[in-house]
């Protein structure tokens, strides 16, 4: 059942406690923490992670994402949500400390490549279409599970922030200075928005 911000706290593994929920600003590319490789994490079921995860979760689909990684949001650890094709629909997922355990399609899945934390830069890009994902839950407890095509492809687009990568790290030089010209556009657009 989803509470009053949209999240299904018992799905996420987080029902056990009412922690607040928050939106929180995302981090513009090229931002250092952006180039960070995260920490794992070792302590977990307690309020400050549940509270992280449920910001992280609803950051995302407030910004009608399909995943999200805590550098995004300003924290160097291994975690990661995403919204996960399911049944016809989406379903919001946790992956605490994910790594790519195997390939299983090393087949091209296609996709048309963009980032909340590159606001407006699309790139048809391929990945592999099957990997399997080894994970922690909010609990702590370990899981294997094999993501598909879409989920494959979100899935190891969220990693690489994790690594300290984002997407647009293999572009050529005139590429990335368009778009940082149009990420400080966009920026300068807003603030003169909000002064008026």
């Amino acid at each position: 059942m989803k509470d009053e911000y949209g999240l299904n706290r018992e799905q996420l593994g987080i029902d056990g406690l009412a922690v607040p929920t928050a939106l929180r600003t995302i981090i513009t590319w090229p931002a250092p923490v952006l180039s960070e490789k995260c920490n794992d994490v070792t302590t977990f079921d307690h309020e400050y992670l549940y509270e992280f995860i449920s910001n992280l979760v609803y950051t995302m689909l407030q910004n009608n994402g399909l995943g999200l990684a805590a550098p995004q949001i300003s924290l160097a650890k291994n975690i990661i949500v995403i919204n996960k094709q399911w049944a016809g629909g989406y379903i919001p997922m946790l992956l605490i400390n994910p790594e790519i355990a195997d390939v299983t399609a090393k087949a091209a899945f296609t996709m048309n490549e963009g980032c909340l934390s590159v606001p407006g830069y699309f790139e048809d890009r391929s990945r592999y279409s099957g990997v399997i994902i080894k994970y922690q839950d909010a609990a702590g407890k370990h899981h294997l599970e094999e993501f598909y095509n879409q989920n494959a492809f979100v899935v190891q687009h969220e990693i690489d922030h994790l690594r300290g990568k984002v997407f647009t790290d293999d572009l050529s030089e005139l590429k990335k200075g368009r778009i940082m010209k149009k990420i400080i556009k966009m920026k300068l657009g807003r603030r003169k928005h909000a002064r008026t």
